[in-house]
């Protein structure tokens, strides 16, 4: 697979966005989770090399965009850079993938340009974060030292991790189920909060997830949409599944059984016939 990286200027910002696949195939849209980076998505363009024209976006204060400190982080803020990024490089409509917090943003995205977006397929999104699995703010109090300039209690905090994996595993039964079956998964993703010197901005794009509800913003979305979700997700519970199937008018749903936040890691087939399946629709 090529990729070219492109870094985007915007209102004094900037934001860095990986391409991929033939530039005269349907544009798809990738939007990472939090903490994340478009490395998440590499396994899907590979696969799907040579069918679609990806955009695998890194949200501003993540990877090498751009990290601003400070409340920068919205979720709306961060769906309207996403829509005027992409006319920036000519889409004005194209498929939508996200996953976590960058479903979120799909959601918002596509719920406030329904033009823009042709087909919508979101992973274990977060939809009313104000009412995630309670275990998901096992890390508040750390985010939230850290907004107000505290950060010596997430060291502390990812120094026993890596002292002791075996204990700091035990976290991360939030996002994998089984985190010692994941194990090279899960350490890799607990290292990412303070990956890129981004605990920062870490920090604040937790609080606007779990600040952001888009179930009333739901009504609008006209594109097809597809929900892929670990049954065993500890961060954002199935029940929020259900709130895109009621109000979303053409949403369909796939349930992985025995996975959790990250099904593309978990169950890399499954989730990924299921989504070349739709985006092929």
């Amino acid at each position: 697979m090529e990729t070219e990286h492109h870094i985007l200027e915007m209102d004094g910002l900037h934001w860095h966005v990986v391409t991929s696949g033939p530039k005269e195939a349907w544009p798809v849209l990738l939007l990472h989770c939090w903490s994340g980076n478009w490395k998440l998505w590499e396994p899907t363009m590979q696969r799907l090399d040579g069918k679609f024209r990806f955009i695998a976006l890194e949200h501003l204060g993540f990877g090498q965009s751009d990290k601003p400190r400070g409340n920068h982080y919205g979720i709306l803020e961060q769906a309207k850079h996403t829509k005027a990024l992409m006319e920036k490089l000519g889409y004005q409509r194209f498929h939508l993938m996200g996953h976590s917090m960058g479903g979120q943003i799909a959601l918002t995205l596509s719920a406030t340009y329904p033009e823009s977006v042709s087909r919508l397929m979101v992973v274990d999104p977060a939809v009313d974060g104000k009412h995630l699995h309670p275990a998901s703010y096992m890390l508040a109090p750390f985010m939230a030292a850290t907004r107000r300039g505290i950060e010596f209690p997430w060291h502390w905090a990812e120094a026993m991790i890596k002292a002791l994996p075996w204990l700091g595993l035990q976290f991360f039964r939030v996002y994998f189920p089984n985190p010692f079956k994941q194990r090279e998964a899960a350490l890799y993703w607990a290292g990412q909060i303070n990956a890129d010197g981004q605990l920062n901005s870490c920090a604040w794009a937790h609080h606007a997830i779990s600040v952001w509800d888009v179930t009333p913003l739901l009504k609008n979305i006209t594109a097809p949409t597809l929900a892929i979700w670990g049954i065993k997700d500890w961060c954002v519970q199935l029940t929020q599944c259900d709130l895109l199937e009621r109000e979303i008018a053409n949403c369909r749903s796939v349930h992985i059984a025995e996975v959790g936040h990250f099904p593309m890691i978990e169950a890399f087939d499954t989730y990924l016939a299921a989504a070349e399946n739709f985006l092929q629709e």
